[in-house]
């Protein structure tokens, strides 16, 4: 099979950064134990599975008030998905350093959301019920508002002004028809589109290519792996596309009469996953002593 990687792939910036900040404190000796990492670093397991062969606690659950509240001491990281200031708040007051890997563009919403509300304006959130971007947002103020369904504009208040944001992770087709819809619904709106620039560039990648099979390669609690999928679906010529997290999985697929594919990833994808995929393709998903290589991160 006639393998092509399809550009950008690798950690964005806001993944490098935060698993740059995770190992420096994992690999310090002075960091104060235990070391609890306040959700998944990044969305994926694989990543996640090897800090906690280190040692690191992974604190798992929507509720981060009441997952922090019996630590009484060590180090707690914050994961690049963000939390409240409520939960910083409260971190502040335990007998524990914090160490937040907050993404720079997660950062950036909470702090223009926190400008608008001072400014009179109401929020609304364009995102994923229960993700933990949307929910270190929501958890901000009472004012700022779930937009998870188009049918949820119908019951907004059109005598208010509005700040309208969004997750960083969502595709562009997808908050375009929100946007869409907003503006034929309200009428004092401040739109602004917060989607990563690295989401931007791997679904423009996907247009206009023409191809038997497309692999999108992450974990699939991954948004943003997960709406490229879903571009990858929409706005290429292909026979099939598969969603894969590592090279394995390709054992569930017969790609027997594919003679080409392309292959892409999540911006929390690591560069040894997708390269061992390639490889595995490569050789017609023959070769399984490739299946065989452990990966290590860091």
């Amino acid at each position: 099979m006639i393998v092509k990687k399809i550009n950008p792939q690798g950690y964005c910036k806001g993944v490098i950064l935060a698993l740059d900040k995770c190992v420096k404190t994992i690999n310090n000796p002075q960091t104060k134990k235990p070391i609890y990492l306040l959700g998944m670093i990044i969305h994926n397991k694989l990543v996640c599975n090897e800090l906690e062969s280190k040692g690191v606690i992974i604190l798992e659950g929507s509720n981060k008030l009441e997952l922090i509240k019996n630590i009484t001491t060590g180090t707690v990281i914050i994961s690049a998905h963000g939390v409240s200031k409520k939960v910083k708040n409260a971190l502040s007051n335990l007998n524990v350093d914090i160490v937040d890997t907050t993404c720079p563009d997660v950062a950036k919403v909470h702090n223009n959301v926190f400008k608008y509300l001072d400014l009179g304006y109401e929020v609304l959130y364009i995102g994923k019920k229960n993700h933990p971007e949307a929910i270190g947002v929501l958890e901000e103020d009472n004012k700022i508002h779930l937009i998870d369904s188009l049918e949820s504009i119908n019951n907004l208040d059109t005598n208010k002004k509005y700040y309208v944001t969004n997750q960083t992770t969502l595709s562009h087709d997808f908050l375009s028809v929100y946007h869409e819809k907003l503006n034929e619904t309200l009428n004092n709106l401040v739109i602004e589109n917060n989607i990563c620039l690295a989401t931007t560039k791997r679904e423009k990648a996907l247009y206009d290519i023409e191809t038997d099979l497309i692999v999108v390669v992450g974990d699939k609690t991954s948004s943003n792996t997960k709406k490229l999928y879903e571009v990858a679906k929409n706005k290429v010529q292909s026979k099939s596309v598969i969603i894969i997290e590592r090279a394995y999985d390709l054992l569930n697929y017969d790609l027997s009469n594919y003679n080409e594919a392309y292959v892409t990833s999540g911006a929390s994808t690591p560069n040894k996953v997708v390269n061992q995929v390639i490889r595995f393709l490569e050789s017609d998903c023959k070769d399984k002593s490739i299946l065989d290589e452990e990966l290590l991160f860091f």
